[in-house]
């Protein structure tokens, strides 16, 4: 991209801002950084990166602010420290960890200064930024999406805008890891009744495997259920379900083992089938977890 490639400036040189950093400046464009911690900035000598000696002087060198630090609280710390009048006119791209309402209040802010803003989250490792392995989404005026792709392609393959709602890239991120996290502790738990039982590892390592290739086609055929509303279980019931939990935990607490995870799911299918579910299937809990509860 050379010479003609926009000025960037990268705020917070944690991991992930770090990755952030190396990917604009290998790809052409004018990077200057700063952190609150001036030491962070050492990988990036050779990248002939610009470190200024605060926030608002780091702003005032780009047309384009990406945030990467802790959360929003750290962001709004630098924003009191008086980089908000330096940002008027230019585009702040949050990428940092927070909730939706937190997204949607900084756009405000935003607004009513006169920033462009998208709220970004990432799925991927540092090592991932600016290839294929990273998924960036964002939140915000298209207008500002596409005026900013330039950049957001140098830290993922294809930058994906979800809408105007700066609020949906945190509830994706949050689905996304949500589901990980449930197949993690799964196979935890998997691997862990087998241990107790003195199941060689390896062969749930093979079933385990078995599991989650049919899980792509489980989960798209699931949720094309929940499309069409349709709880209907022709292959067993979630009475049958519920009982199937109720005996896995009661296997894991037979063993000592945490039945946190199967105790949840069984309470899950319980409160469905008390809500006349019974003869439904699998996909009934959906109805207790989309209601709004006290």
């Amino acid at each position: 991209m050379g010479n003609s490639a926009p000025a960037v400036t990268v705020l917070g040189l944690g991991r992930m801002g770090l990755a952030l950093t190396q990917a604009l400046a290998r790809a052409g464009h004018t990077v200057t950084v700063w952190n609150r911690t001036a030491s962070r900035a050492a990988p990036l000598r050779e990248l002939d990166v610009a470190v200024a000696d605060s926030a608002a002087s780091a702003c005032e060198s780009s047309p384009v602010v990406v945030v990467s630090v802790t959360d929003y609280n750290a962001t709004r710390a630098m924003l009191a420290a008086g980089i908000g009048s330096v940002l008027e006119g230019r585009t702040l791209v949050q990428l940092s960890s927070g909730t939706p309402s937190e997204a949607r209040e900084m756009a405000r802010w935003a607004a009513e200064r006169g920033i462009g803003y998208l709220d970004g989250k990432i799925v991927g490792f540092p090592s991932g930024i600016g290839t294929s392995d990273a998924v960036i989404f964002y939140g915000g005026s298209a207008d500002t999406f596409e005026a900013t792709r330039p950049i957001l392609a140098e830290l993922s393959a294809a930058p994906m805008h979800v809408g105007e709602d700066e609020g949906h890239p945190a509830i994706i991120d949050g689905a996304i890891i949500v589901n990980m996290m449930a197949v993690f502790v799964a196979n935890m738990v998997g691997r862990a009744m087998c241990d107790a039982e003195g199941v060689v590892s390896q062969a749930w390592t093979l079933f385990g495997a078995m599991t989650l290739d049919a899980a792509p086609r489980l989960v798209l055929d699931l949720n094309a259920s929940l499309d069409r509303k349709d709880y209907t279980g022709a292959e067993a019931s979630l009475t049958t379900w519920a009982r199937g939990a109720d005996l896995i935990r009661d296997g894991l607490a037979e063993r000592g083992l945490d039945t946190t995870l199967a105790g949840c799911i069984a309470d899950l299918a319980h409160r469905a089938i008390e809500d006349g579910h019974g003869d439904d299937g699998f996909a009934a809990i959906y109805s207790v977890l989309s209601t709004a509860h006290d």
